[in-house]
């Protein structure tokens, strides 16, 4: 089965904030069947993990490289969780490194990197990123970070963790196993 995740079902303005800090539900998006995403800490250049970032909503048109309604991450890392909480054989997630560090965690490797197209080629315990660039696009490039392999759920922080101190996000797309 494939997941589609695209940010859609929330409203243009709307915040996303380290669900470790709060009890609210609004801080966990979309759970219609294309799976989960809720905030974590993000880990700076630094190695410093904060706390205080948050992702807004923006709406289709505003950023000319993204494809659609997007998540505008400052300092902040996504939890992506598929439905089911099932083992994965590919997922990928489409998005703008506008600047700052990234993170990307997989099958419990986690990478702080100051650029996401330094995971392309990483093996993450079994799943092998990829990194591909579309210059094609007016703005920045957009990056398309595919993980092949075995992508095994991780309890409560599941499947994959990524985000930056500047990262555009507009769709998440998964298989099962």
């Amino acid at each position: 089965m494939t997941y589609d995740f695209d940010f859609t079902d929330w409203a243009p303005g709307s915040v996303l904030t380290n669900f470790m800090l709060s009890s609210s539900p609004a801080n966990i998006w979309d759970k219609t069947g294309k799976g989960a995403v809720f905030g974590t800490g993000f880990v700076d250049s630094n190695g410093t993990t904060v706390t205080n970032g948050q992702a807004e909503m923006h709406p289709a048109g505003h950023h000319p490289s993204m494809q659609g309604q997007y998540a505008e991450a400052n300092r902040f890392a996504f939890v992506y969780t598929a439905p089911r909480h099932v083992t994965l054989s590919r997922l990928a997630f489409r998005c703008v490194d506008a600047g700052g560090s990234a993170n990307l965690s997989v099958n419990g490797r986690f990478l702080s990197v100051s650029d996401m197209h330094q995971v392309d080629g990483v093996d993450f315990d079994g799943a092998l990123a990829s990194v591909a660039v579309d210059s094609s696009v007016p703005g920045d490039p957009v990056l398309t970070v595919t993980l092949t392999g075995v992508i095994y759920p991780k309890n409560f922080f599941g499947h994959v963790v990524f985000g930056g101190a500047e990262l555009l996000v507009d769709r998440v797309t998964c298989d099962e196993a």
